[in-house]
């Protein structure tokens, strides 16, 4: 039976992946891993979604899961270069492109992907080489204006010398590489933060330490109103509210800091499902078993205090 509701899943995630509703793709692959954890196929599919998604760290955490959970399969390893390609680390990517070769030679669309890497690869270390110096020649063109607008709008020039003119311009040139550096280094570590592990929105790592000091008093009946889980669930959504109306509304692809908040939101909806259903169950099975000692507490023969300060015995009525 869970076989047959772990392909229906899977096929669910496909047909919405064909649809491009990633999220719900991923639901119905998380809801299927979760019968079936070991099944390396969903991990890949799930990457894929979360690729699409932009989430590209969740990705790469399926894609090498799929790859833990069987070496062999050289769909893992593409997977994998294909989320470091979207994130611009083109040489990791040539390596895992070539790990799937040697799993499937002759492969076409992984010799296409090995081209199309090498070339974007060629094309990032000539920008660094490139950049740098272009802003060194926009230096050096501000200079030698800024020098003649001297020598032109001015009755008396500042930069008369002409060491205090090459100096000037050489100077301005220098700022100009330095700020090209500068703008590739920027680049690249905007590039290193897309693999990054997100953020924790939820601050439940700090609330799992200390769980006796946020336990609700009891009811007079002897049960707490809510379980742990799900008050913590209540706190956690309502900070992602609060922080998803704080993000702006325009689409970031270095950060993406909207989309983590809508994705750290299905999970919590997960799991607030599930805990629904086990807080549910233990509910019931409460009441199911305060209702088994009350039935069988009747007809018994039970002591009680009588008007006189004695004690009485009286028999209780069966249901």
């Amino acid at each position: 039976m869970s076989e047959v509701n772990v392909q229906e899943l899977k096929e669910q995630g496909n047909a919405c992946v064909k649809e491009e509703k990633f999220e719900e793709a991923v639901l119905h692959y998380t809801h299927a891993l979760a019968i079936d954890p070991k099944n390396f196929s969903l991990y890949s599919n799930r990457s894929l979604a979360f690729l699409k998604m932009k989430q590209f760290f969740l990705a790469l955490q399926d894609a090498n899961e799929t790859i833990k959970l069987n070496p062999g399969w050289a769909k893992g390893y593409f997977r994998k270069a294909e989320v470091q390609f979207a994130t611009f680390h083109f040489l990791d990517a040539l390596q895992s492109y070539r790990q799937a070769l040697l799993l499937q030679p002759d492969d076409s669309s992984i010799l296409n992907a090995i081209a199309r890497t090498t070339l974007e690869c060629q094309k990032d270390k000539k920008a660094d080489d490139q950049i740098p110096w272009l802003g060194a020649g926009i230096g050096i063109i501000l200079g030698v204006i800024i020098v003649i607008a001297d020598q032109i709008a001015t009755m008396k020039p500042s930069l008369s010398h002409p060491i205090l003119m090459v100096l000037t311009t050489m100077g301005i040139a220098m700022v100009g590489y330095g700020l090209a550096r500068g703008f590739r280094y920027y680049v690249k570590c905007q590039r290193k933060s897309l693999i990054e592990p997100p953020a924790d929105l939820s601050g439940q790592s700090e609330q799992e330490d200390e769980p006796e000091e946020e336990m609700m008093p009891e009811k007079s009946g002897g049960h707490a109103s809510l379980s742990l889980p799900c008050r913590l669930f209540i706190s956690q959504v309502t900070s992602l509210c609060r922080l998803r109306h704080r993000i702006p509304k325009y689409k970031n692809h270095l950060l993406a800091d909207r989309v983590r908040v809508d994705v750290q939101f299905i999970f919590l909806l997960n799991r607030w499902h599930d805990e629904c259903d086990a807080y549910g169950a233990r509910r019931r099975s409460g009441v199911r078993q305060r209702r088994d000692d009350t039935r069988g507490a009747r007809g018994r023969v039970q002591e009680r205090p009588s008007a006189d300060g004695g004690r009485v015995q009286v028999r209780c009525r069966r249901a």
